[in-house]
């Protein structure tokens, strides 16, 4: 299996990528390694809320309901928190899951009786940081588990010195971290390159994060094809 480039590793290549590293160095200056760590965590956030990446989809999170409650808040039970909401269900003591409908907030706003008590039928997250789900109808018991089911924010990766923590990804994403983060930091946060330069690597890692989300994890037909496709 390919090497898995830590958070630390990633900034140092990165940096590499700019030249702003000689191959005899061992390591970066602690203040422009900070800084590619800092914009890696930058395009690791941006990342998570905008596509779709299995390794940030956790197992379900199990919420227990409390009769009477109406509101549950997210943020206490997940770490990172959801960067978004994809499945939500009421699993009973035998197991079955029942499907719980995430609702736009117009739909939610159009409610009309939001005192009804019940089974829940609808939910709404909010856009807070505890992240508050709300349900409708009220539980009337505690006997169901809310299960929800999403993907998660990013870590923060600049919270250990020098970066020595994992970054969430598989092993092919790390050419796209390497090449965002130099085209990022070759800008003027640690030096400044001509804007070809720049573009060039730009375009290198949006080049490696296109074909990643159109095949990682998928299926794909051997070509050139061995046999006559099914049917024909």
């Amino acid at each position: 299996m390919a090497a898995i480039l830590d958070a630390g590793a990633i900034a140092t290549q990165a940096l590499r990528a700019i030249g702003h590293l000689a191959p005899i160095d061992s390591a970066a200056d602690a203040a422009e390694h900070q800084i590619a760590l800092t914009w890696l965590d930058i395009v690791l956030a941006e990342l998570a809320e905008t596509e779709r990446l299995w390794p940030l989809v956790p197992t379900a999170q199990a919420v227990p309901l409390v009769a009477g409650q109406d509101s549950y808040r997210l943020a206490m039970h997940v770490v990172p928190q959801f960067a978004v909401v994809t499945r939500l269900g009421l699993r009973d003591a035998a197991g079955r899951e029942t499907p719980v409908a995430l609702v736009r907030r117009a739909d939610w706003d159009a409610i009309d009786d939001k005192t009804a008590v019940g089974m829940p039928e609808a939910a709404h997250l909010l856009d807070d940081e505890a992240q508050t789900l709300r349900l409708w109808p009220t539980p009337a018991d505690a006997n169901r588990t809310l299960v929800v089911t999403g993907q998660r924010h990013s870590a923060d990766i600049t919270t250990r010195r020098g970066g020595s923590v994992p970054h969430g990804l598989s092993p092919g994403w790390n050419r796209f971290l390497i090449k965002a983060v130099a085209a990022e930091i070759a800008g003027g946060p640690v030096l400044t390159l001509p804007v070809g330069e720049r573009d060039r690597l730009r375009a290198e890692a949006m080049d490696a994060k296109a074909r990643l989300l159109a095949h990682r994890g998928r299926e794909q037909v051997d070509r050139p094809r061995r046999v006559r496709p099914w049917g024909q």
